[in-house]
C-alpha cells in the first residue's frame, strides 16, 4: 500500500512536467502557430498535439468494434465508421490544442486557451457562430451592468451535424427529422423553430443588481433589472408567447414603443413584459428597464473598466461573458448568508464557505472572450483563477487518457449487448419450448377436471412428443410443474437465460378476474365520494371504502391486487397476470349514481338510529342528574334497555356519545364518512332566533352602506353604535357573530351544538 502511494505521488509531480514541456523545434508543425496565439513565458504554458489522433482512434474502434459485434443483426447499429464520425462532428479536423496563464497582479490572471483547427472549424465546432465580429447588443446595457453575456448560436449548423450521424446510424430516423422547411409555419413553436434553423443567431442577457444586499436571504424580494434578447425568430416568439398567456396586456413605454406586460409578475415587484423589433425578442423585468435599454445612447460600452477588460482579452469575438465585482461580492453575501440546507452535509458547508472565500477576493471585473479565427478558436479570459489550478483535471481530460478509457468501454459495452442478444435468442426458443409443454397441459387439465397439477412426466404420458424438445441452453424440462390456477410457465437455463410463457385466458377466467375488478370499482365510486381531495385510492383503501369487498380478493390465476392503486380519473381498471396477459374493466358510469343513492340512504338511516339513540341518551341523563355525558358503552350495558340500533354500514354506536345540554351526535361509518344528528329546537324559539338573525342583517346592511370598504362586521359592533341587542331564548352569543358583506345567509350556532340559519337572498 505504502509503495502504491509513493507510485502516485511520484507520477503526481512527473505528469504536470510532462503537461509543461516544450517540444523541439520541428516536432510539431502546429507549435509555433499555438504558441503565438496563446504566449509562453508566464506562469503556465501547455502544448498538446493531436494532429491525426481522433482519426486513428476512429480506426481502432471500427475494427475492435467489428470483430466484437460479429454477424449480430441486432448490434448492426454499432458498425460503423468511427473515424468518418470523429470527422463529421469536427474532432477530426482538431489538430493542437495550447494554453497559458500570464499574472498581471495579485489574484489576476490572464487565461488563453486555443484549438487549432487550419482546416476550418466543422461539425458541432460550427455552432457557436461564424466569424469574429463586435459586440454589438454591449450598447443596450447600462454602464453600471453587473452581467453582460453576448454569444452567437448556429442551430442550423447543430441541425445538420445530427443529421449527418442519424444517417450513418439510423437513416430511418434521419429521413424524420424535421427540416426547416418542413416545419408546420401554423405552429408557433414550429415557426418560431424555423426561424432558429434557418439563420444565425444571438443571445444577449444583460442584469443590473439592486440594493445593497443583492442577493441575502432577508432580500427576499427580487428587484434587479433584467433583460434578455434574441435577434432571431422575434415575431414567432411572440406568437408563441401570446398563445401560452392569452393574458398578455398590450401596453407602451415612455417612449412610445409597443409591449406586452404579464398579468402574473411571478413572484416579481414590477411587471415583466416582453416586446419585438424587427426581428428581435426582447424580454424585460420592467417596461422603464426595456425603455432605458433600447433607448440608450452610451452605457457599458463607454465604462472604464468594460473598456479595459476588453483591452486584455479582445474587442471582437462570438461569445463575451463581463461580471462586475459588485456581483461576486453578491455572491459572496449570499454563499455566507445562506440558512443550514435540509440534510445538512459538512462538506457541502466546506465547499461553500471556500467559493464564498473566492468570490470575497474579487475586486476586479471578470471577462472571458471566444473568437472563431480562420484557423481555429481561441478563448481568452481574465479573472482571479490561474489555469495552473486546472492542470490536474486537465492531465485528465486529455485525449489519450480518454480515448484510452473509449477504447476499452465501448467495445465491452458492446460485448455486454452481443452476449445480452444471444441470451435473448435462447430465451424465445426456450420459450417456444414451454409453449408446448403450455398446450399439453391444457389438453391434460381438460382430460382430468379433479387435477390441480401436472408434472412434466405426467405430461409424457399424454404427450410423448414433448421428449423430443431439445434442450437450448441446458436447461432442465423434467424438473417442470403446471399448475391449473397459474397461467405462466417459467424455466432458468444455467447460463442465467430465463423465459416465461403466458398461456392464453379461457373465458371464465377472465370473466372472474373482471368481477374482482368490478369489486374495485364500486370501492372507488364509494371512496372519491367521502374524500373528494383524494387523487387516487390504493388497495388497502379498497377494503375500508365501506362497499362489497371487505379483503383482497382471492387470486385465480395468480394475478396480485395488494399493490393496486385507482386513479379518480380512471376510465377502465385493468390488472397484469405473471404470464403476461392484462384483464381490464370498463368502469361503469351509471354505478357511480347507484352507489350515491344507496349511501344517501344509508346516511338517512344512520341518523335515525342517532335520534334514536339521542332519545335513550336524553332520558339516561334527565335520570343521572349528576352524568355530564352518557355513551354507547353506558346504554348497551347488561342492566340497561338496549334501544334498537342495527348496523347499516358496519358502524358500532358503543363508542357514539352525547355531551349533557347538547343537542347533536355523531358517528364515523364506514363507506359513508361521518353522520350527525341535530335535535331539532323548538319551532317557537327557531323563529325567535331567526328574527333576531334578520334584524341583525339588516343593521349590518346599513353599517356597510356607511362604510363602504369594510368586509366584515362584528355584532358587538354594531351593538356599541346603538342597535339594540337581541335577547338569547336558547343561550345564543349573539356578541360575537360575525357579519359578511353581501352574505347569502346568516347562521348562529348554539351551546347545544345546533344550527340556525336565515337566507339573506
Amino acid at each position: 500500500m505504502m509503495r502504491r502511494s509513493r507510485l502516485f505521488f511520484a507520477l503526481g509531480l512527473i505528469f504536470p512536467a510532462l503537461l509543461l514541456a516544450d517540444p523541439a523545434t520541428g516536432e510539431s508543425a502546429h507549435y509555433r502557430t499555438v504558441r503565438d496565439h496563446v504566449g509562453e513565458g508566464g506562469q503556465v504554458f501547455v502544448y498538446v498535439d493531436i494532429d491525426g489522433y481522433f482519426t486513428q482512434l476512429g480506426h481502432d474502434l471500427t475494427t475492435d468494434i467489428a470483430a466484437v459485434a460479429g454477424d449480430e443483426p441486432a448490434l448492426a447499429m454499432w458498425k460503423q465508421d468511427y473515424a468518418a464520425l470523429a470527422a463529421d462532428l469536427g474532432l477530426a479536423q482538431l489538430k493542437a490544442v495550447g494554453l497559458s496563464s500570464r499574472p498581471l497582479g495579485p489574484d489576476r490572471y490572464a487565461n488563453k486557451i486555443y484549438l487549432h483547427i487550419p482546416e476550418g472549424r466543422s461539425g458541432l465546432l460550427r455552432v457557436f457562430g461564424g466569424s469574429s465580429h463586435p459586440f454589438a447588443t454591449a450598447k443596450l446595457a447600462p454602464a453600471d451592468t453587473d452581467l453582460f453575456v453576448e454569444s452567437e448560436f448556429d442551430l442550423a449548423a447543430l441541425y445538420t451535424t445530427a443529421h449527418q450521424l442519424l444517417q450513418r446510424i439510423a437513416p430511418e430516423m434521419a429521413s424524420q427529422l424535421p427540416g426547416a422547411r418542413a416545419v408546420d409555419a401554423k405552429d408557433p413553436v414550429g415557426e418560431a423553430l424555423a426561424a432558429f434553423l434557418k439563420t444565425p443567431g444571438r443571445l444577449t442577457a444583460i442584469v443590473r443588481l439592486q440594493g445593497s444586499s443583492a442577493f441575502t436571504a432577508e432580500s427576499s424580494e427580487f428587484k434587479h433589472d433584467i433583460l434578455v434578447s434574441l435577434d432571431v425568430g422575434g415575431p414567432q416568439l411572440l406568437g408563441y408567447v401570446r398563445g401560452r398567456h392569452p393574458k398578455l396586456q398590450e401596453t407602451k413605454t415612455a417612449d412610445g414603443r409597443v409591449c406586452y406586460a404579464f398579468a402574473e409578475k411571478g413572484g416579481l415587484p414590477r411587471q415583466p413584459v416582453v416586446a419585438v423589433e424587427g426581428n428581435a425578442f426582447y424580454f424585460a423585468t420592467s417596461a422603464a428597464f426595456l425603455q432605458e435599454c433600447l433607448a440608450r445612447q452610451t452605457g457599458l460600452p463607454q465604462a472604464p473598466a468594460f473598456q479595459e477588460a476588453l483591452a486584455a482579452t479582445s474587442a471582437e469575438g462570438n461569445s463575451l461573458v463581463y461580471a462586475s465585482p459588485r456581483l461576486f461580492a453578491a455572491l459572496h453575501e449570499m454563499t455566507t448568508s445562506l440558512p443550514p440546507l435540509p440534510g445538512y452535509d459538512r462538506k457541502f458547508a466546506v465547499a461553500l464557505a471556500t467559493l464564498g472565500k473566492r468570490f470575497a477576493k474579487i475586486d476586479a471585473p471578470a471577462v472571458s472572450v471566444t473568437s472563431n479565427l480562420p484557423e481555429g478558436v481561441l478563448v481568452q479570459s481574465l479573472g482571479p483563477e490561474s489555469l495552473r489550478e486546472l492542470l490536474p483535471v486537465l492531465g485528465l481530460a486529455t485525449p489519450d487518457l480518454a480515448g484510452n478509457i473509449l477504447r476499452v468501454s465501448l467495445p465491452a459495452y458492446v460485448a455486454g449487448l452481443q452476449w445480452q442478444a444471444s441470451i435473448n435468442r435462447e430465451e424465445a426458443a426456450i420459450r417456444d419450448n414451454l409453449a408446448k409443454v403450455s398446450a399439453a397441459s391444457t389438453a391434460y387439465f381438460a382430460a382430468h377436471a379433479d387435477a390441480d397439477e401436472v408434472a412434466f412426466a405426467q405430461l409424457l404420458e399424454t404427450a410423448p412428443e414433448l421428449a423430443q424438445l431439445a434442450p437450448v441452453a441446458g436447461e432442465e424440462y423434467s424438473a417442470i410443474t403446471v399448475r391449473r390456477d397459474r397461467d405462466s410457465i417459467d424455466l432458468t437455463a444455467p447460463n442465467g437465460a430465463s423465459a416465461i410463457y403466458g398461456r392464453p385466458l379461457t373465458a371464465d377466467e377472465r370473466k372472474r378476474i373482471e368481477a374482482n375488478l368490478a369489486l374495485y370499482d364500486e370501492a372507488a365510486v364509494l371512496h372519491f365520494s367521502a374524500h373528494p381531495e383524494a387523487t387516487s385510492m390504493s388497495s388497502y383503501e379498497a377494503t375500508e371504502a365501506g362497499g362489497s369487498l371487505t379483503s383482497t380478493p382471492e387470486s385465480v390465476i395468480g394475478e396480485q391486487y395488494d399493490d393496486f392503486s385507482i386513479e379518480r380519473t380512471a376510465t377502465e381498471i385493468s390488472v397484469r397476470t405473471p404470464g403476461g396477459n392484462t384483464v381490464t374493466y370498463q368502469r361503469v358510469p351509471g354505478i357511480r349514481w347507484t352507489l350515491l343513492k344507496r349511501r344517501v340512504q344509508q346516511a338517512a338511516a344512520i341518523r335515525g338510529n342517532l335520534a334514536t339513540f339521542y332519545a335513550a341518551a336524553s332520558a339516561y341523563l334527565a335520570a343521572h342528574p349528576d352524568e355530564s355525558y352518557v355513551s354507547g358503552y353506558e346504554l348497551f350495558g347488561e342492566e340497561c334497555e338496549r334501544p334498537e340500533l342495527p348496523a347499516v354500514a358496519g358502524e358500532n354506536y358503543r363508542s357514539v356519545r352525547l355531551n349533557r345540554n347538547s343537542a347533536v351526535v355523531s358517528i364515523e361509518a364506514p363507506g359513508v364518512g361521518p353522520v350527525v344528528y341535530e335535535a331539532e329546537l323548538p319551532a317557537a324559539q327557531a323563529d325567535v332566533i331567526q328574527a333576531n338573525l334578520r334584524k341583525l342583517a339588516k343593521a349590518a346592511a346599513s353599517y356597510f352602506k356607511k362604510h363602504r370598504d369594510e368586509k366584515l362586521v362584528v355584532a358587538g359592533e354594531l351593538f356599541a353604535a346603538g342597535t339594540e341587542k337581541p335577547v338569547a331564548v336558547a343561550g345564543e352569543d349573539y356578541e360575537t357573530l360575525v357579519i359578511e358583506n353581501e352574505a347569502a345567509s346568516l347562521m348562529i350556532a348554539l351551546p347545544t351544538g345546533q344550527k340556525i340559519t336565515v337566507p339573506l337572498r
